[in-house]
């Protein structure tokens, strides 16, 4: 197995096993098969199944040893690393694979995330204050949001930001929007029956920024939005999708990670946070019919 990977034959094993989800990779037996088997010598046109094989082997559920992660993570890099150079400039995994390789050495990966101070970033526009980084917003629980205008699932999530934000409005609490730079831009409006408009904003960050002012206006985004140098996929944090929410505590560390908007836990790490660090938790919001949740 290990000399067809080199040679790029074992494509379709690692392809299948990258479709499986964290549990049912550790449970099928393959995790522990094929983890050992990647090495840095898997051919560049090749490494996209291996890539994804890895990936899912990160998550948590997957059950792997950090130990095994560093290894599987570091024989990746390698390969990237040889493999780049031998494309041409035209071939697209020449801009992908290096993006691949901050994921495989970032704080998620290397399990630098969870209790550990919040990754590094750059905050290039703010909606709201001149923040320059997380670290900005020290003092207070914050939940990160990584989106983009493009993204439906991210707005549809936006009315239930919005409770959120209203509930802990008066709160020690900051819900920040994070994105960056896509090339376009997605005007949209709450308007019944009115349609996102892509506008083109290739090679301009300030045309593209500068259209984010009426999109949370007319989104009626309560809570900050910012762009980041980083990619709203941001490795560190080990996103693969969008919305994906992350939990910093006041001290700046992340304390949950891999959230998804509709998860009803949210509120509860958020109150046992303020709890933990002695600050007033607000009252819970309430149902439709009256029935109150969180707190």
């Amino acid at each position: 197995l290990a000399a067809a990977l080199k040679s790029g034959r074992a494509y379709s094993i690692f392809a299948n096993a990258g479709t499986m989800n964290a549990k049912r990779l550790k449970d099928s037996g393959l995790l522990g098969v094929l983890a050992p088997m990647v090495t840095g010598d898997v051919p560049a046109g090749k490494i996209r199944p291996v890539m994804q094989f890895a990936q899912t082997a990160m998550e948590p559920d997957a059950g792997l040893d950090q130990a095994s992660k560093d290894k599987m993570a570091d024989a990746i890099i390698a390969s990237i690393d040889k493999g780049v150079p031998t494309l041409s400039d035209a071939d697209p995994l020449k801009t992908y694979l290096p993006k691949q390789k901050k994921y495989f050495a970032g704080a998620y990966v290397r399990g630098r995330l969870i209790n550990y101070p919040a990754p590094k970033v750059e905050i290039l526009w703010a909606s709201q204050g001149t923040p320059k980084s997380f670290a900005d917003y020290k003092g207070k629980v914050v939940l990160i949001d990584f989106w983009a205008t493009w993204c439906g699932p991210c707005v549809r999530a936006f009315p239930h930001m919005r409770d959120l934000k209203e509930r802990y409005k008066d709160s020690n609490v900051e819900i920040l929007g994070v994105t960056s730079v896509q090339g376009y831009h997605m005007a949209r409006t709450l308007s019944e029956g009115s349609k996102a408009e892509r506008i083109d904003c290739k090679d301009d960050p300030k045309k593209e920024m500068g259209l984010m002012p009426t999109f949370v206006k007319d989104m009626n985004l309560t809570w900050p939005v910012v762009f980041t140098e980083e990619s709203c996929f941001n490795p560190d944090f080990g996103v693969m999708g969008i919305p994906h929410l992350a939990i910093l505590d006041p001290d700046g560390k992340v304390r949950f990670n891999e959230l998804r908007p509709s998860d009803p836990s949210i509120e509860d790490k958020i109150d046992n946070l303020l709890k933990e660090f002695k600050m007033a938790v607000p009252p819970p919001m309430e149902k439709k019919g009256g029935e109150k949740q969180g707190g």
